[in-house]
């Protein structure tokens, strides 16, 4: 199944998304600085093993809102008034969520282990333990927002996230505006964060565009060759090139000789 056009924004239904290689990820390539350990929204892990991406959206606004609500508190010890309390009462309501949420949950992280074919992605509303699946049994989605607006399509948002058969829960891994999906119709940037995640996953193919895999790719190379260069686990419609030349040369007379 294709991506949602331009002329299907009314339709609102999830749209099962082949599970392919469709474009090469240039507008994310990660890089070495990219990979920001012990930050939030970071990358945290990124080699031939791994790839760690840190999801708490614990944010400077609530943050901001955590200082209100306790500057509030002291105001209302002193005045005692009424409408202080009111005011008060969804405030602390506010900061019991946020502190159970993000500090007796466990770290929010997506994992994708690419020797074990699996990916963990977290779960919400205080669950301990993290989901964990085979990535060739999660299927990706794509959908529009139900949102319209005066402004038309300034404020509509198309989505990408994926799925489990086996629970509801939905991970979301990317957004963009339909406004400026008119300067892309045919969604690359979305288009470009399922390849990243497919491309990593394929442990027969090489690691996907940026530095950061760069350190690690020879480790990688030399695995897949003693492993007998096995096929690709998922399609393509892209090339997916070697490091460089003599790994290519590697490869490909590994493949003539035991071919012959």
């Amino acid at each position: 199944m294709g991506w949602i056009t331009l002329q299907d924004q009314n339709i609102f239904k999830p749209k099962l998304l082949k599970k392919i290689i469709r474009l090469n990820p240039n507008s994310i390539n990660y890089n070495i600085e990219a990979v920001k350990p012990n930050k939030n929204l970071e990358i945290q892990e990124a080699n031939d093993l791994f790839f760690v991406v840190n999801v708490n959206d614990f944010s400077v606004l609530k943050a901001f809102f955590l200082i209100w609500f306790f500057l509030t508190l002291m105001i209302y010890l002193i005045t005692f008034d009424l409408y202080e309390t009111l005011f008060t009462l969804p405030l602390l309501v506010f900061v019991l969520w946020e502190v159970a949420f993000n500090y007796l949950n466990p770290i929010q992280e997506i994992v994708l282990d690419r020797l074990n074919g699996t990916i963990t992605y977290p779960k919400r509303f205080f669950y301990k333990t993290p989901h964990t699946v085979l990535f060739s049994e999660v299927q990706f989605f794509e959908k529009l927002d139900r949102f319209e607006s005066t402004d038309s399509d300034r404020d509509r948002s198309q989505f990408l996230y994926l799925k489990h058969p086996s629970n509801k829960k939905k991970l979301n891994l990317a957004t963009i505006n339909i406004y400026d999906r008119k300067n892309d119709p045919f969604g690359s940037r979305l288009n470009e964060v399922m390849s990243f995640y497919i491309w990593y996953m394929d442990k027969n193919r090489p690691l996907p565009p940026g530095t950061a895999f760069d350190p690690y790719r020879k480790n990688d190379f030399d695995r897949r060759r003693d492993e007998g260069f096995l096929a690709p686990l998922y399609p393509s419609s892209i090339k997916t090139s070697e490091a460089n030349s003599y790994q290519a040369k590697v490869k490909s007379d590994y493949i003539k000789n035991n071919n012959s």
